[in-house]
């Protein structure tokens, strides 16, 4: 019974959802999208959608990829890129007309040079989009170079 209850909790509509837009130049609007539950939150499917609210009925889980931190991307000059480690696990479902969208393969220390900038959100970013808590002063930045 407390099993049940439990896993009711963790898949409620809504848990911990975050969408993040990015809009082109030309007006444009797409929106990266995820939903983390459980206990630790460690659960996680994401997208990429022209519907804002993708993702926020967890039910709506068609053309998502599940798993924490899927890819990194930037966007800029109306072109939204997206990195992966050794393989791209996600494309988009939805057809864009302004936004260019481009795949890219990275080995692990690529990766992982572009997933330091992300942590402080410096041009590259991580899926969810991270909140910059601030660190405490004796604890080093990750390397951003």
């Amino acid at each position: 019974m407390i099993f049940v209850f439990l896993l009711t909790s963790c898949l409620s509509e809504g848990d911990n959802f975050q969408s993040k837009q990015l809009k082109s130049t030309k007006g444009e609007t797409i929106y990266v999208n995820t939903v983390n539950w459980g206990v630790t939150n460690d659960y996680q499917m994401s997208c990429i959608s022209n519907n804002p609210n993708k993702l926020k009925d967890i039910a709506d889980s068609s053309y998502t990829v599940r798993g924490l931190e899927p890819f990194l991307y930037s966007f800029k000059n109306d072109t939204l890129n997206l990195f992966f480690k050794d393989s791209v696990n996600y494309k988009l479902s939805d057809k864009t007309k302004t936004i260019k969208v481009l795949y890219h393969i990275l080995n692990k220390d690529e990766y992982y040079k572009i997933y330091s900038k992300a942590l402080v959100n410096d041009e590259f970013f991580t899926v969810p989009a991270t909140i910059n808590k601030g660190y405490p002063k004796d604890m080093p930045l990750p390397k951003s170079h």
